[in-house]
Parts: C-alpha cells; structure tokens; sequence
C-alpha cells in the first residue's frame, strides 16, 4: 500500500521536524524521551496548531520544541485541575441525591429500581429504563467493588448512597430531570448551593420541560 505513512524511530522522528519542518530542537535526548513518553501524535499533531504554517507547512519562525511541550504541560495541568473540580462537584451531587431520595423514600434498594419513583413520562422512558437497568446490575451482579459486594452478602440490600458511587462521570448531574417533580424541588435547592459554591451558571429549564 502506497500510501501508508512510513514507520519513522525517534531519531527520524527528529530529523523530520528539524530538517523539513523547521523546529528548532536544542536538546536532542530531551526530544527523544518527551516523544517516547508522549508519542508524536499526541503531542505534536495535537499541539502545533498555534505555533504551525499550514500554507507552508513548516513551523513559524523561531518556534522549539520546548514551545510544545511546555503547552502540552499546560494543558495537562488544566485538565487535572478541571477533573479535580468536576469530581469534588459530583461527588456532592451523589451525596445529596442519595440522601434525599431515601429519606423520602427508604435505603430499601427496590425503591430506587422501581420506574414509579421516577418522572417516568414518555420522554424520560428509555433514559430511565437505561439507568434502572445499569443500577440493577451494579446492585446485584457486579463484582466490581467490594464495599457494593459486601452489602450485598450482608443484607441483601444495596442502598441509593453506595449503589451511586458506581456511576461514571457525568452521569450523576444528568438524572435530576428523570425523579418525581416534588422530589426535583427539593433537590433543586441544594443543586443550586453546589452552582453558587463553584461559581458555575446553570442552564434555565424550558417551561414545563419536566413534567409527564
């Protein structure tokens, strides 16, 4: 196959962007071992944008390799520093929708698998289906996580408050709309106290959204 990028080694690798696309490279080991530890794809097809003439398709004037690598680092600070945030966030989000649907509810793990405590109209049917579907394999087949498989051996029972913490990120935030409209008051305070205390914006529901 003709067309079939050829395999270049580290050196090349080098050699490619100093010679043909006007990197400056002081430090050769340096270069080596950021695109061992990298790769080339992921740090410089995704971070020579700003610094690239794709007209020419060299490199601006006086642009190195550290440029790219030091906003690489950046932009790996950023993103550990926003995950660090969104985890803080969900994990209050998790606290208080456990919390408040047990109390008006119960621990017993049959409410929170039962569709009827849910805003189970025809708009929220298959999303709810999903969840109810994901939160019963999690509560009493996965293996995954011992403190859900202790409470299960133990009581028979897997409550809403560990059952939760079994959720990826970003699912948490998105189940408010699928409970009941009372219970989504509720909850509705303390979301917004999590919006104030992180400085976020929280989009405005569309009248009526909500209801079957």
């Amino acid at each position: 196959m003709s067309g079939l990028k050829p395999f270049l080694n580290y050196q090349d690798q080098i050699k490619n962007l100093t010679s043909k696309k006007g990197l400056i490279i002081g430090n050769l080991s340096f270069a080596e071992e950021k695109l061992s530890e990298i790769r080339y794809y992921a740090l410089i097809d995704g971070y020579k944008s700003i610094f690239y003439d794709y007209t020419t398709r060299t490199y601006l004037p006086d642009t190195t390799f550290e440029d790219i690598v030091n906003l690489y680092d950046f932009d790996e600070k950023l993103r550990l520093l926003i995950f660090k945030y969104i985890c803080h966030i969900e994990q209050r989000i998790r606290s208080q929708i456990s919390y408040h649907f047990c109390d008006k509810y119960s621990s017993n793990q049959n409410d929170y698998l039962d569709p009827n405590n849910y805003n189970y109209s025809r708009r929220n049917h298959n999303g709810i289906n999903k969840l109810i579907q994901l939160l019963t394999y999690n509560a009493n087949i996965s293996s995954a996580h011992d403190y859900i498989v202790y409470q299960r051996r133990k009581y028979q029972n897997v409550p809403l408050w560990a059952v939760v913490n079994t959720l990826t990120i970003g699912k948490p935030q998105g189940l408010s709309p699928w409970f009941s409209f009372g219970f989504q008051s509720e909850l509705e305070t303390h979301m917004n106290a999590i919006v104030k205390k992180y400085g976020l914006t929280k989009k405005k529901r569309k009248k009526g959204e909500n209801k079957g």
